[in-house]
């Protein structure tokens, strides 16, 4: 894969590298992610790749340069990205500093549909604990790769995982001035397009969108519309006429989807916080409360049943 995609993109000077990972889960929005399918093995994200990269020469340079007159605050607030991706530490996240160069530069990194590589989450400087969330699905076979031009491609994303204005473009023959925030991730204040989708809710929508449709910008893209205002997940409009309310928490759904029903993701979970020391200690600091709730309960019921017994 590496010998093939280096073959293929080493003079595009639109990428800044060459992911061997393929992202599963929005680490901004918490969310799962899947780019569109355009028929190729690769999409583009103007996201830096940690789990697995490759760098030409000249792209490994460019960024060095970069690196020596890059401002080494730990905020940014100028800079068009994540906010979760500001905060990570100047001094062990060289990804935070390789991000802000890829948005300031518009670059992207190219990355595969099938990974080459996986992350075990292990503990350490950046987590406390082991987590589970970054693991992906690997190909265990050799394979000759479909590439895509990022100049041309449809399958392009931002830096918030989102559906970049040039891919909706290539996708719709138009060249509406256009954002899309499905998320809800991206601050108004910072959106500069005249128009955008989001489910942040808009005062005045020029056009509902349902939630039905998987990846949601389908539904965009497919005109899934519907007049319930109560029943849509996204709204078209005015930039200007949004707000920063929620008109759809996608949470919900996205567990549905995946899992079909909650009830056993609802047990598992209270079941996990009945074993923990917080929980613990909390019911027995009320145990007092709820042994002389009991007693009373208890007194209560007696008395009923005397004065029936009397009657």
């Amino acid at each position: 894969y590496a010998q093939q995609a280096y073959a293929f993109y080493k003079d595009d000077e639109g990428l800044a590298g060459i992911g061997l990972y393929n992202y599963r889960y929005n680490e901004f929005a918490y969310t799962p992610f899947e780019p569109l399918t355009d028929g190729y093995d690769n999409y583009f994200m103007q996201v830096p790749c940690s789990c697995g990269q490759l760098w030409t020469r000249q792209q490994w340079q460019l960024f060095k340069t970069y690196l020596a007159n890059e401002k080494t605050e730990e905020a940014e607030p100028s800079v068009f990205m994540p906010k979760e991706a500001l905060r990570w530490p100047v001094k062990t996240s060289w990804k935070r500093s390789f991000f802000k160069y890829m948005v300031e530069t518009d670059k992207f990194f190219v990355y595969p549909r099938v990974s080459l590589t996986t992350n075990f989450g292990d503990a350490g400087q950046h987590y406390a604990d082991s987590v589970y969330i970054w693991q992906t699905p690997l190909l265990y076979s050799k394979k000759e790769y479909l590439f895509s031009n990022l100049n041309k491609s449809v399958s392009l994303y931002d830096a918030f995982f989102e559906l970049h204005t040039q891919g909706y473009h290539r996708i719709t023959n138009t060249s509406l001035s256009v954002s899309f925030d499905l998320n809800g991730t991206k601050p108004l204040e910072k959106i500069q397009t005249e128009y955008l989708v989001s489910c942040k809710q808009c005062n005045r929508p020029q056009t509902l969108y349902l939630p039905a449709l998987y990846p949601y910008e389908c539904n965009i893209i497919s005109a899934v519309t519907t007049a319930d205002a109560e029943a849509a997940g996204f709204s078209f409009g005015k930039t200007e006429n949004f707000t920063t309310t929620q008109l759809f928490e996608r949470l919900n759904v996205d567990v549905r989807r995946v899992f079909f029903h909650t009830g056993y993701i609802i047990d598992a979970a209270k079941k996990e916080v009945y074993h923990t020391l917080p929980y613990r200690l909390g019911m027995l600091a009320l145990w007092p409360k709820h042994f002389v709730q009991r007693v009373i309960t208890k007194i209560r019921s007696l008395a009923g049943k005397t004065t029936n017994s009397f009657l």
